[in-house]
């Protein structure tokens, strides 16, 4: 499982550089979903369980992204 971490840091790195960009904030978590997913399926193959696990990798860098946020203020 730590491989996906890999996969989590990436996600949120692009997805913050993608926002740098000018692209809506509200379309973030999207992108970071179907990013993550995708990146972990290229990486490490196309199973279902590598689905899943690049859905929670996704998940843990929007839950990483907003609960350091919330903290900062």
């Amino acid at each position: 499982m730590l491989e996906y971490s890999i996969v989590t840091a990436i996600a949120m790195g692009v997805s913050q550089m993608i926002k740098g960009v000018g692209v809506k904030t509200k379309y973030i978590p999207l992108i970071c979903l179907v990013l993550g997913t995708l990146l972990a399926m290229v990486m490490y193959g196309f199973t279902k369980g590598v689905l899943l696990n690049g859905l929670v990798a996704s998940l843990t860098a929007m839950g990483l992204y907003s609960g350091t946020k919330a903290t900062v203020k």
